[in-house]
C-alpha cells in the first residue's frame, strides 16, 4: 500500500511472510534509488503480521496520509530497494 501526505510518502508491503516499509520525502523526477528509509520486519506468525500491518496503516491514516495505491504487494521502487538492501 502506498500513502502520501504533503511532501512525504509511506509504503508498506507484505511479501513472503515479512513486512517491508519504505518512507521519506517524495522524490523529484531526478531522484534515483536508494532514497528514503527502508526497513524489514519479521514477525513470528500471520496474526501478528496482519495486526502490525494494519496498525501501521491506521497510524498514517490518522496523521492525514491518503491512500494512493492499495494492495499487499511491493511497488517497483520497493522491489528495487529490496535488491539494493539485499533483504
Amino acid at each position: 500500500m502506498y500513502l502520501e501526505h504533503d511532501t512525504k510518502f509511506y509504503e508498506i508491503a507484505w511479501v513472503k511472510g515479512a513486512i517491508y516499509i519504505h518512507y521519506g520525502k517524495i522524490p523529484d523526477i531526478n531522484t534515483q534509488l536508494p532514497f528514503g528509509t527502508f526497513k524489514k520486519y519479521t514477525l513470528e506468525n500471520g496474526v501478528k503480521r496482519k495486526s502490525f500491518y494494519n496498525n501501521k496503516i491506521n497510524e498514517k491514516l490518522k496523521k492525514g496520509y491518503k491512500v494512493i495505491k492499495n494492495g499487499w504487494g511491493a511497488s517497483n521502487d520497493m522491489k528495487e530497494m529490496m535488491k539494493i538492501k539485499k533483504l
